[in-house]
C-alpha cells in the first residue's frame, strides 16, 4: 500500500467522523438541526451520556455535559458554555455558541463548525478555536470549518483540515495531513511531513499543477508544502513536480503526469491516461482502458496501453 493510500486511511476514517456515511454536505450539522437526536436535553443545565451505540446527542440552552460513550457520536452543544466528551470511536463534536470544551477521547475525532455565523480560527497546535466562543481541544485530529472565511492549523500528529465555503487558509504542520479547501479561494499549505489535499467531494473536475502550486475547478487554490493529490469524481488532470509524489485520479477520465522524481500514479476509475516523467515511476491504470507512458527511467507499469515501460 502506498502512502497516499495511508494517508487516505487517515481521511476517510476521519471523515467517517463528518457524517456517517458518505457525506453529501461535509459535516453532521444537519443531525444537530434536525429532531433526529437520539438524546436531546433541556433549556437547563444537563448531563447527557450516550449509549455504546451511534449517537446524536443536542444538549440545548444551558451549561451542559454531554458524553457520548461508546460508538461514532455527533454532539451538538447549542447554547451555553458546554463540556463535550466524545468518548470510544470517531466522534463530531459541535459547541455551539459559548465558551465550550471539546474532548474526542480515543479514536479520531473533529470539531465541527458548520453553523458559524462568524469566521472561525481554530488550531490543534495551541488547542482552542475562536468564532463561537472560545473554545477548548482535548484529544482531537479534524478540524471542519464554517461558511465563512477561516484559518485552521493542524499539530504535530496527522490531521484533516475541512475548510468548507469561504476562502480559507490551511496549514497541517508537521505529520500527514490531509486538506480538503472544499469552495472558494483557499490557501492549502501542507507544512512538513507528506501531505496531500483531496477532491473527494468535488462537484466538477479538478486542474492541480504542484509545479505552479496551484488548483482550479472548485474555486482556485493555493497549494503550498503539498507532496500528494487525490482527485475527484470527475475528469480531473493531476501533476506532480520535482519531488517523489502520488497521484490518484478518482473516478470518470483522468489525466496524472508525474514530473521529475519516483512518482506513485493510479488512474482508479475510468480511462485514464499516466505520464511518469523522469525517475524510477509506477503507473497503475486501475480499472478501465488505461495508456500508461513511463517517461525516461526504469518504470513499472499496468495498463493496456503501455510505452517506454520495460
Amino acid at each position: 500500500m502506498n502512502r497516499l493510500a495511508l494517508a487516505l486511511g487517515v481521511a476517510v476514517l476521519l471523515a467517517s467522523a463528518v457524517a456517517s456515511s458518505v457525506r453529501a454536505d461535509h459535516d453532521p450539522a444537519n443531525e444537530c438541526l434536525s429532531a433526529t437526536q437520539t438524546i436531546r436535553g433541556t433549556a437547563g443545565n444537563d448531563a447527557l451520556v450516550g449509549t455504546p451505540g451511534n449517537d446524536v446527542i443536542k444538549g440545548l440552552a444551558g451549561d451542559d455535559t454531554i458524553d457520548g460513550g461508546g460508538g461514532r457520536d455527533t454532539l451538538c452543544g447549542d447554547e451555553g458554555n458546554d463540556v463535550l466528551i466524545g468518548g470510544d470511536g470517531g466522534d463530531s463534536l459541535n459547541g455551539g455558541l459559548g465558551d465550550d470544551r471539546l474532548d474526542g477521547g480515543p479514536g479520531l475525532d473533529l470539531a465541527f463548525y458548520r453553523s458559524s455565523t462568524s469566521p472561525v480560527t481554530a488550531s490543534l497546535a495551541t488547542s482552542a478555536a475562536t468564532g463561537e466562543g472560545t473554545d477548548t481541544f482535548v484529544a482531537l485530529e479534524g478540524l471542519s470549518g464554517s461558511p465563512l472565511n477561516d484559518t485552521l492549523t493542524g499539530d504535530g500528529g496527522d490531521n484533516l483540515l475541512d475548510g468548507l465555503g469561504g476562502n480559507d487558509v490551511l496549514m497541517g504542520g508537521a505529520g500527514i495531513d490531509g486538506l480538503d479547501g472544499d469552495a472558494g479561494n483557499d490557501v492549502l499549505d501542507g507544512g512538513p511531513g507528506i501531505d496531500f489535499v483531496y477532491f473527494l467531494f468535488a462537484p466538477r473536475g479538478i486542474t492541480a499543477n504542484l509545479g505552479s502550486r496551484r488548483a482550479v475547478g472548485w474555486g482556485t487554490d493555493t497549494l503550498r508544502s503539498i507532496e500528494d493529490l487525490e482527485g475527484s469524481p470527475f475528469n480531473d488532470s493531476l501533476t506532480g513536480d520535482a519531488r517523489p509524489n502520488e497521484l490518484n485520479g478518482g473516478g470518470r477520465h483522468d489525466r496524472l503526469a508525474g514530473g521529475a522524481g519516483n512518482d506513485s500514479l493510479v488512474g482508479e476509475l475510468g480511462n485514464d491516461s499516466l505520464l511518469g516523467g523522469n525517475g524510477r515511476d509506477s503507473l497503475i491504470g486501475g480499472k478501465g482502458k488505461d495508456r500508461a507512458d513511463g517517461g525516461p527511467g526504469r518504470d513499472r507499469c499496468l495498463a493496456e496501453k503501455k510505452l517506454r515501460c520495460p
